[in-house]
């Protein structure tokens, strides 16, 4: 089984909790897709952090890196959300 990480500051790393969900193919609960990481707020922090400062007029606020990186670690942890699956096509 293919085991994925998060990707924070360029580096592959555990979700801080240290806890992992497995997720099935929806077509076929028989296949194992993978074992993700179970990412909380810790490591959307962390990711935010590692996004580099931008001084320009065009660069995103913080809110908006922010959001974009949970909308990210919410497609990504699908986890909390085994029961109810039809929530996955709702993340972000």
């Amino acid at each position: 089984m293919t085991t994925f990480q998060n990707l924070i500051a360029g580096e592959w790393v555990a979700a801080r909790s240290g806890k992992t969900f497995t997720s099935h193919s929806p077509a076929n609960r028989d296949d194992v897709i993978g074992e993700f990481p179970s990412s909380g707020h810790a490591d959307v922090d962390a990711a935010v952090a590692a996004v580099p400062a931008v001084s320009t007029p065009q660069a995103a606020s913080a809110a908006t890196k922010r959001r974009a990186m949970a909308s990210f670690m919410c497609v990504s942890s699908v986890g909390g959300l085994q029961d109810t699956r039809a929530a996955i096509l709702q993340c972000g």
